[in-house]
């Protein structure tokens, strides 16, 4: 129905957004690796970061939706990749980025733990399939991650991580204010 669009389309960008960070590291593995003197295991372990979060928040996002709702938990989990993100353009040790990357994979995982039974909450009738069908295939479009992060690799991680956290803002702000759905 037109009136849950604006919610749909947010859920849609969010989910987009999120999986970008997963492969936006790539092009500026080398790049950190030759300024922070990094190791091939310190360079792995940052890359690794990310997935370690995710995993280490999975659950609690899932308990979480069952608790708060999963509206708050999809906002919630962007607002802290928007976070953790400025947090990797600003940081400049290899501690300090590897929290902002696995802090980044925490809030992925409440993105998708929040958003998913969102999006279903918006269907009708049978339309679940098609709408989660659509969802992933708005996240498989995160094949431009690795674009931004060679944009970051011309210009600096720093302009390129600090707009993008405050677009995610932006972007917290708007699902903040559709009103349809869980």
């Amino acid at each position: 129905p037109r009136e849950r669009r604006p919610v749909f389309y947010y859920l849609l960008s969010a989910l987009l957004i999120e999986t970008l960070f997963f492969v936006v590291l790539s092009p500026l593995l080398p790049v950190y690796a030759r300024e922070l003197h990094l190791s091939r295991t310190a360079a792995g372990l940052m890359s690794a970061c990310y997935s370690i979060g995710y995993g280490l928040a999975s659950i609690p996002a899932g308990n979480a939706v069952s608790l708060v709702g999963a509206r708050r938990v999809s906002l919630g989990g962007l607002a802290l990749v928007g976070v953790s993100c400025a947090a990797f353009g600003a940081a400049r040790s290899v501690l300090l980025l590897d929290l902002a990357r696995a802090a980044t994979g925490a809030g992925a995982a409440a993105v998708w733990a929040g958003s998913i039974p969102w999006m279903e909450s918006l269907a009708v009738g049978q339309d679940r399939g098609r709408l989660i069908g659509v969802a992933f295939a708005a996240a498989s479009m995160a094949c431009v991650g690795p674009a931004i992060g060679a944009l970051a690799t011309l210009t600096g991680p720093r302009p390129v991580f600090l707009v993008l956290g405050v677009v995610i803002g932006l972007l917290v702000v708007w699902g903040a204010m559709v009103s349809v759905g869980t």
